[in-house]
């Protein structure tokens, strides 16, 4: 092939490769999530937090979850990474709260994609 059978790049090519790049990336990101949620959870780092109240809210999205929030007092909002139905939940977050004041173990993924430490995917003494 010449020089002269070339085409010239167009905008329009370049804009189709990041699109493309983009497309790829997305895939990528929304398959890791999961997979680093399962190392993570039997791969973390305990640390005991003081609890100062835990409560399991229900969240609409795309799909509607139970998420299990706890605060505590020196380690911040932390959330309970775990597949359990909406009134387990509940009960998990009221005997949390009987340790209200006091420390708990709480076992963070060793792979977070915040900077942050607060998704726990282990909690000692409620399993």
């Amino acid at each position: 092939m010449n020089e002269q059978e070339k085409q010239p790049k167009t905008w329009g090519t370049y804009v189709a490769r990041v699109l493309i790049v983009l497309f790829f990336a997305g895939v990528l990101f929304m398959l890791s999530t999961p997979l680093i949620s399962k190392y993570n959870q039997t791969h973390y780092t305990m640390r005991s937090c003081t609890v100062t109240e835990a409560t399991a809210r229900e969240t609409r999205t795309v799909t509607t979850s139970t998420k299990l929030s706890i605060y505590t007092s020196d380690c911040g909002t932390l959330v309970y990474e775990i597949s359990k139905l909406g009134a387990e939940l509940e009960r998990m977050a009221e005997h949390i709260n009987e340790f209200q004041g006091k420390r708990l173990g709480f076992g963070f993924g060793d792979i977070q994609l915040q900077s942050n430490l607060s998704t726990v995917f282990k909690v000692e003494g409620t399993e």
